[in-house]
């Protein structure tokens, strides 16, 4: 019981430290591309600073990077094409859009990807409880459209940005979840790995 306890306690702090993470890359983002409106060069300057720190952790041998076959890189390689697409798209919605509409968007991805979860990694559909906590979800999402003024002036042309961030998030996260199944690497040499081979497409 104490060991159940403590995983439920593990995947809570993971959720809310990936929380306070990405809504402080967001934020960093938005501010960054309103000084050098390079969206290219700003994710450029991310990747290698990642890989560094990674590199520079593992030489302290704080952490261990593993090596991967062929194959798992051509994985890794159409991972990491989906994932700078989706950087693309998230800075260039952010150069276009207020943050509010991404933080809406962001909100909205569980939905897409409990359906793809369900359809090609056979994983269960969400309870009742957690359908219902979606279609809330979903309601907010509406409502804030509905009431936004970029849309009320340009109609859906003007989220078309975020659309195409949302599906190649969405997109990622399936094709992260099937590496991470199927792939025997630890959480950081996928990461590392990642980082370079989305720096070398920079």
């Amino acid at each position: 019981v104490m060991w159940e306890h403590f995983r439920a306690f593990e995947y809570v702090w993971a959720i809310v430290v990936y929380s306070f993470c990405s809504s402080i890359m967001l934020i960093s983002n938005k501010l960054v591309m309103s000084l050098v409106p390079l969206p290219s060069l700003i994710s450029f300057v991310q990747l290698v600073v990642c890989t560094a720190v990674i590199l520079v952790l593992h030489s302290l041998r704080v952490t261990n990077v593993d090596m991967v076959d062929s194959s798992a890189f051509s994985w890794l390689l159409i991972y990491s094409v989906i994932f700078v697409a989706g950087i693309y798209f998230n800075l260039a919605a952010l150069e276009h859009s207020n943050v509010e509409t991404l933080i809406v968007a962001r909100s909205c991805l569980p939905i897409m990807t409990s359906i793809l979860d369900f359809a090609f990694l056979g994983r269960q559909l969400p309870s009742c409880r957690s359908c219902l906590s979606l279609m809330i979800i979903a309601f907010g999402c509406i409502v804030y459209v509905l009431v936004d003024k970029q849309f009320m002036m340009e109609g859906i042309f003007a989220y078309w940005q975020v659309f195409c961030w949302c599906s190649s998030s969405v997109t990622c996260m399936i094709v992260g979840k099937f590496i991470s199944d199927s792939i025997p690497l630890n959480m950081t040499s996928q990461v590392d790995l990642l980082c370079i081979s989305r720096s070398i497409q920079f």
